[in-house]
């Protein structure tokens, strides 16, 4: 995704439309669309629920909330069963970009990482495969009309603390650079309890246990 595009957001709405336009002519049963939880912008210290106002701080926020807007319409004004997925900072392993990629390439070749600001903004972290699982379960139970999941961790950390969890794991200093001292989104992060009660989605990799995965190869 290229957040530095000029037309940007109106190159993710019209793909959206060209997607739901499709779905709309083949009578697809079920629309499953990836949102995130950067619809809701920073919050204080609460996960913030399905039923939160939204205030996007970033274009990629933004994009998401329009994306979810045109689908909540479609499934109004056609009768399509649509179901978004608000998912946390995804990670894994193999990642190549994003903040675990980022450090996974500068422990590899001991250059030194830029964190995004100062590194004291918290987020919420989801292993991918149980991003991946909780698509499954959205196949295996399906929902009827315009339905909206957080699939999150539910808990929120500080990316500096991140930093020095992995660095135990590595047993090695990792070398920072913050591209600014300011703080950007501060607290974001999501309440899982719906998705875990309709969806029967579940946490099967905590967030050490992740990183443990990821940087003790």
């Amino acid at each position: 995704i290229d957040l530095e595009d000029p037309d940007f957001l109106s190159n993710n709405l019209r793909r959206t439309l060209n997607i739901l336009n499709a779905c709309k002519e083949k009578k697809v049963k079920q629309v499953i669309i990836i949102s995130s939880i950067n619809v809701y912008g920073s919050r204080s210290d609460a996960s913030a629920k399905e039923t939160d106002y939204l205030n996007p701080e970033t274009r990629y926020g933004l994009a998401k909330q329009n994306t979810e807007e045109i689908c909540e319409q479609y499934s109004k004004e056609f009768e399509l069963n649509i179901v978004v997925l608000r998912l946390s900072l995804l990670y894994g392993i193999g990642q190549t970009s994003g903040l675990m990629g980022n450090i996974q390439k500068s422990v590899n070749s001991n250059t030194t990482i830029t964190i995004s600001h100062n590194g004291e903004q918290y987020r919420d972290f989801l292993f991918v495969e149980d991003a991946a699982k909780s698509i499954i379960h959205v196949i295996k139970i399906p929902q009827e009309g315009f339905s909206i999941f957080n699939i999150s961790s539910g808990k929120a950390h500080k990316i500096n603390t991140v930093v020095k969890i992995i660095e135990k794991i590595i047993r090695k200093k990792i070398k920072v650079n913050f591209s600014s001292l300011a703080l950007d989104e501060k607290y974001i992060c999501a309440d899982n309890l719906k998705a875990k009660k309709i969806l029967n989605f579940q946490i099967n990799t905590d967030f050490k246990t992740g990183l443990e995965l990821i940087f003790s190869k």
